[in-house]
């Protein structure tokens, strides 16, 4: 029985290895390079708070769970934050908004700042200047802004906001 037990894991070891190139030529006809290349990538469009705490959870999670993953390349696993402001974190101040921005890269985000978002496709985000981001998943953090037809309105607003009653009348 000792010598089947040896056959055994040998035929597994070899089973193995046949799996894995069936799964390489299967890669190669069902999945273009360029999709290959960014099946992981990550775009976060949107630097404010909810884009960088975004942006530096999902780095510090593909770094942490990489190690499960060991056929997966670190270049394959990318996250770009778009901001389309000159700086992140425009709510504080500018010293914060670059330490931020120095703590992403340092991490391994691909932070682009002055990037806006025009577009975004099952796979790609189209940026103004005509440039296009792969991405696999791209997760939307834009705040929002009042409907412009509010400022036009004879009625009391703060900070650009129809100003309402406990009741949420007007």
């Amino acid at each position: 029985t000792s010598a089947y037990i040896g056959q055994g894991k040998a035929m597994r070891a070899r089973l193995r290895a046949r799996l894995r190139e069936w799964a390489a030529r299967f890669r190669r006809w069902f999945m273009p390079e360029t999709t290959a290349k960014t099946i992981y990538d990550l775009a976060i469009i949107g630097g404010g708070f909810s884009g960088v705490e975004t942006a530096g959870e999902l780095v510090d999670c593909l770094a942490g769970i990489h190690r499960y993953y060991p056929r997966v390349a670190k270049d394959e696993l990318k996250v770009t934050l778009l901001q389309d402001l000159p700086r992140l974190l425009p709510e504080l101040s500018e010293r914060l908004g670059v330490a931020a921005h120095r703590s992403l890269s340092a991490r391994g985000v691909d932070v682009r700042t002055g990037a806006r978002a025009t577009c975004v496709g099952a796979r790609a985000v189209a940026l103004a200047g005509g440039e296009m981001l792969h991405a696999a998943t791209t997760i939307c953090t834009i705040g929002t802004r009042p409907n412009a037809l509010v400022e036009r309105m004879t009625i009391p607003v703060e900070r650009g906001r129809i100003v309402v009653n406990p009741d949420l009348s007007v």
